[in-house]
């Protein structure tokens, strides 16, 4: 299959359409979480067809009140892309609380102190659900943004949108009160705490409603009701529910064909509100509708997703075609999944990121992460990268393990869903990567026919800063020089290989690898814990690191893989004291 440069449109063959619509952009938009006593969810008072859409800073919504708010000045209006809307301002009606967070919004947040008690003269204090919209650049004929990411606080009148780069220390969902003035966001903190780590979901089967939409200008395509449910019955339910262990499947409760809207295309909160109000659809915990916009429509977005607050919540998509990876990618979003970015620096596998962006020579491009189904996966499901599966609390106690000093792990192929699959890395400085192994095996076995250029091998993310915190970076362990980034998707670590981050003081090395499992190393301040020895030996799968961190993991296989010529010594792991 020929590769494609980053950010050239595939043939928009049958095949292609939706994936081609997905790489060239996608819109995220953020649901509300629970709601704390003495508020309630941001809704509209007559029903969904009356509701607002987000406004932009500066924006007078027609009916936007908030709480001790005086207007806002020297504000700028988003332009309106695409076919021109309605004058009607509409959202859908917001999904139902609940009280558990996403993983997603999940990191070492702390509560933010609150804003003044008296807005600043001349500010707008709003009160509300903080969201945030993830716009990426659109194919030439779509509607979309600059790739930048845009925060809104979700008001009992509607969203209005506040600077984004002023609430990256607030966590998706939290509950906020922000004052803006002259577009600038002069304070913003939090009236509920915020989340910290990741509950697995309860197991559940999602009930979907999915209708096909003709808004102004459309005409049908040959996609239909039949095919779109079979996509969420058939392929995305079973891609889901294998990478949840069965927690989380998917069916279509109502399936509509091609329905005529007043709404344009461009205006995603008014068209959900629109259909909502035709077919009936109600939010509530594990319900998600899903409508279909014809690919050929031009002004349109390429597709979207609420980012629910948690893997219950339910949840809004919208999407241009029947592809399994582009469904099953709108609704993981739905259950609380960011995207799946990549970061590639001039001869270097990583980059450090300050409040001036990333270094030169770094270049951080959306969707990147080809492996995962949350990045670019087109006709390739693959397996859940282990970062994403750590978000949405799918990996269990024996799958996971984080390590801040020197360690020595043997970790099993993602694809088999058993034993220890994912190893953190908390740096001296803060941030957090993840190690996880993928041969051609399994559900990634299309790895063997070099696809794309996609190489199998251990793979390295890292929490991506930029934008939403519920998004992720693959790195490219073998850099190669800038001018060949386009062409570069060699990404694992190979074996023998390492990667230093934290200036050095964390070095990750790849000392062994068999068909199903890796052995990695991770040294810290030049330490590294003592070598195997006979005397220590454990089951494949066991991990040896420093201090408290010396829990034996027992790998349900219970013994080497099959076709290694090496010692099975040197395929198994102990616990003993790191050299010093």
């Amino acid at each position: 299959m020929p590769r494609t440069p980053v950010g050239r449109r595939l043939p928009l063959g049958a095949r292609h359409v939706a994936a081609a619509l997905v790489a060239g952009a996608a819109l995220v938009l953020t649901a509300a979480c629970s709601t704390p006593a003495g508020s309630r969810t941001p809704t509209a008072a007559s029903g969904p067809g009356e509701a607002q859409r987000p406004a932009a800073i500066g924006e007078t919504p027609g009916t936007t009140t908030t709480v001790g708010a005086t207007p806002a000045t020297g504000g700028t209006t988003r332009p309106t892309t695409g076919a021109d809307s309605p004058t009607r301002r509409a959202s859908p009606p917001a999904p139902v609380p609940s009280t558990r967070r996403s993983p997603a919004a999940a990191g070492p947040h702390q509560p933010v102190p609150l804003p003044p008690p008296v807005p600043v003269a001349g500010s707008r204090r709003l009160r509300g659900v903080l969201t945030r919209v993830a716009v990426e650049p659109p194919a030439k004929h779509d509607a979309g943004g600059n790739g930048d990411v845009r925060a809104f606080v979700r008001t009992d009148s509607g969203p209005v949108e506040i600077p984004s780069d002023g609430v990256d220390h607030l966590a998706t969902g939290s509950h906020v009160v922000a004052d803006v003035a002259g577009g600038s966001l002069v304070a913003a903190g939090t009236t509920s705490g915020q989340p910290s780590a990741p509950s697995a979901p309860r197991r559940a089967v999602h009930e979907v409603v999915t209708v096909l939409v003709l808004p102004p200008g459309a005409q049908p395509d040959a996609t239909t009701s039949k095919g779109l449910r079979a996509a969420v019955d058939g392929p995305v339910s079973a891609y889901w529910s294998a990478q949840t262990g069965g927690l989380i499947s998917f069916k279509v409760s109502h399936s509509y064909g091609w329905l005529h809207v007043r709404t344009s295309c461009s205006d995603a909160w008014g068209l959900w509100a629109e259909v909502a109000a035709k077919v009936g659809y109600v939010p509530s915990p594990r319900r998600h509708l899903m409508v279909l916009v014809p690919a050929s429509l031009s002004g349109c977005y390429a597709g979207l997703g609420t980012i629910g607050a948690n893997a219950e919540e339910g949840g809004y998509s919208y999407v241009r075609g029947t592809l399994p990876g582009l469904v099953a990618h709108e609704l993981g979003h739905n259950l609380g999944l960011g995207h799946s970015n990549g970061l590639q620096c001039d001869r270097a596998a990583d980059g450090t990121w300050t409040s001036a962006g990333w270094p030169s020579g770094c270049v951080r491009t959306a969707y990147r992460d080809w492996y995962d189904v949350m990045g670019v996966s087109w006709e390739q499901l693959g397996t859940l990268s282990t970062a994403q599966a750590y978000r949405l609390g799918i990996l269990g106690p024996d799958a996971v393990t984080t390590v801040t000093a020197p360690a020595r792990v043997t970790l099993t192929a993602v694809s088999l869903h058993v034993g220890l699959r994912s190893l953190r890395v908390r740096t001296p400085t803060g941030e957090t990567y993840t190690v996880e192994y993928r041969p051609a095996l399994g559900a990634d076995k299309w790895l063997a026919a070099d696809w794309r250029g996609l190489r199998p091998g251990v793979l390295v993310r890292r929490e991506d800063p930029e934008g939403d915190p519920g998004q992720t970076l693959l790195l490219d362990a073998s850099p190669s020089r800038a001018a060949a980034f386009e062409t570069d998707w060699d990404d694992p670590l190979a074996p023998g290989g390492s990667f230093s981050v934290a200036g050095g003081r964390v070095v990750v090395r790849v000392e062994d690898q068999t068909p199903t499992t890796a052995l990695v190393s991770v040294q810290v301040d030049g330490k590294l814990p003592a070598p195997s020895s006979d005397a220590g030996l454990k089951r494949l799968g066991s991990r040896q690191a420093e201090s408290d961190s010396t829990r034996v993991v027992r790998d349900p296989l219970g013994a080497p893989a099959t076709g290694t010529s090496r010692a099975p010594e040197r395929a198994r792991a102990t616990v003993t004291p790191p050299t010093r």
